[in-house]
C-alpha cells in the first residue's frame, strides 16, 4: 500500500510538472503567434502634402508703346527692323505724304483768301457770321489734315526700346498699329510659372496653408553657376482651356544672384490641410469591405491566464490621407486621445483578436 501511494505521488508530481511545462510552452507559442502591434494614441492636427514641379522663371510683361496711323497712310519704306534697338526719335517708317501736303497748301490758300475777303469789307450782321463760320470750317479741316500725318512724313520711335512690331510698305488704315516698341526688357525674373492637372490642383490649391520652396541654378557675375534657395508665395492661378490645366504663378524672391527669364526652376510645394479631429497612422487602417475601413482599438481584458490585450474593430469614414497619416471619423462610437489604436501590423486584424502591444 505504501509503495502504491508513493508511485501515485511520484506520477502526480511528474504530471504536474508536465502540465506546467505545457502551459509555459503554450504561452510561449501563443506569444509567438500573436501579432505584435504598435499601440498609438490618435490626435488632432493637419495632414501635410509635398509635391514637386518643374517651373519656368518669368519676368513682368515689359512695357510697350505703339504708334497708330492717324489717317489713311501709305508707307513707302521701313527705316528699322523688328528686334532692332532704337532711341526715341529714331526713324521707323517713311510715308507718302505728297497728297496730304498738296491738300494742306490748298487749304492754307483758302484760309488766307477768305481772311482777306472778310477784312476787306466792313461786314455786319448775319453776312459776317456766315463768312466767319465758313472760314472756321476750312481751318478745322486744315488742322485735321495736318495732324493726320507727321510733318516730314517720317514716323519716329516714341521711346527708347526694341522694335517689337513694324508695318511693311503699303496702305495702312486709320487707327492701324504700324509700330510697337518694347520700352523695357526685364533682365531678371520676378516670378515662376508652372501648370497643374486637376488632381494636382485638388491637392495644392485647395489647402489652407501653402509654402513653396524653389531651387534653381543662377549664373553669378563671375560666370559661376551656383545653386540658390528661393522662397515663393502663391500669387494666382487660372484655368487654361486649351491646355486643360491650371497655370500657377508665384512670386520669386532670391536671396542672392538673379534668375533669367526662361530658366528652369525645381519647385517643392508644401501645404497643410485643415485641422482634423482624429488622425491615425496610415498603417492603422484595416480594409473591411469595398472602400470600407476600420481601426483596431486596443483594450485590456481579463483572460484565463490573466490580463490580456485584445482589439475591437471600430468602423471609420476615411476623410483624407497624406504620405504618413489618415484623417478618419469613427462610425458608431467615439475615439478620443486616451484610446490606443493598433498600427504597423503584418496582417489585417480580426475583431476580438489577442495582440501583443508595443506602447508608444
Amino acid at each position: 500500500m505504501k509503495a502504491y501511494k508513493t508511485a501515485v505521488l511520484r506520477w502526480g508530481l511528474r504530471l504536474a510538472v508536465l502540465l506546467g511545462l505545457c502551459t509555459v510552452l503554450a504561452g510561449v507559442v501563443q506569444a509567438q503567434l500573436m501579432p505584435q502591434v504598435q499601440a498609438v494614441k490618435p490626435y488632432s492636427g493637419r495632414l501635410s502634402f509635398t509635391e514637386h514641379y518643374l517651373a519656368t522663371a518669368a519676368a513682368e510683361q515689359p512695357e510697350q508703346q505703339s504708334v497708330q496711323a492717324a489717317g489713311s497712310w501709305v508707307i513707302l519704306r521701313t527705316m528699322a527692323e523688328e528686334g532692332q534697338a532704337v532711341c526715341k526719335g529714331d526713324a521707323l517708317l517713311v510715308l507718302d505724304v505728297q497728297e496730304q501736303q498738296i491738300r494742306l497748301q490748298t487749304l492754307a490758300a483758302q484760309i488766307q483768301e477768305q481772311t482777306n475777303y472778310i477784312n476787306a469789307y466792313d461786314w455786319t450782321g448775319g453776312d459776317r457770321l456766315v463768312l466767319e463760320q465758313k472760314l472756321e470750317a476750312v481751318k478745322m479741316e486744315y488742322r485735321q489734315v495736318k495732324t493726320s500725318f507727321p510733318a516730314d512724313g517720317v514716323v519716329t520711335a516714341p521711346a527708347d526700346g526694341i522694335v517689337k512690331e513694324l508695318a511693311q510698305p503699303g496702305a495702312a488704315a486709320t487707327g492701324q498699329t504700324v509700330a510697337r516698341i518694347t520700352v523695357s526688357q526685364a533682365s531678371a525674373a520676378d516670378c515662376i510659372q508652372w501648370s497643374l492637372t486637376d488632381a494636382q490642383a485638388q491637392t495644392l490649391l485647395e489647402q489652407e496653408q501653402l509654402v513653396l520652396e524653389g531651387t534653381c541654378r543662377v549664373e553669378q557675375e563671375d560666370g559661376i553657376l551656383e545653386t540658390v534657395e528661393a522662397d515663393a508665395s502663391l500669387q494666382q492661378y487660372q484655368w487654361e482651356e486649351e491646355a486643360g490645366m491650371y497655370r500657377v504663378e508665384a512670386l520669386l524672391e532670391l536671396e542672392q544672384g538673379s534668375l533669367r527669364p526662361g530658366a528652369q526652376v525645381e519647385v517643392t510645394a508644401k501645404s497643410n490641410s485643415r485641422t482634423y479631429q482624429c488622425l491615425v497612422p496610415l498603417s492603422g487602417l484595416i480594409l473591411i469591405g469595398p472602400e470600407q475601413y476600420a481601426v483596431a482599438k486596443v483594450e485590456q481584458v481579463n483572460g484565463i491566464w490573466g490580463e490580456e490585450y485584445r482589439v475591437r474593430l471600430v468602423p471609420v469614414e476615411l476623410l483624407a490621407t497624406d504620405a504618413v497619416n489618415a484623417a478618419v471619423e469613427p462610425v458608431g462610437e467615439a475615439i478620443d486621445s486616451n484610446d490606443r489604436i493598433a498600427s504597423y501590423f503584418d496582417r489585417a486584424l480580426t475583431d476580438g483578436e489577442q495582440v501583443q502591444p508595443l506602447w508608444s
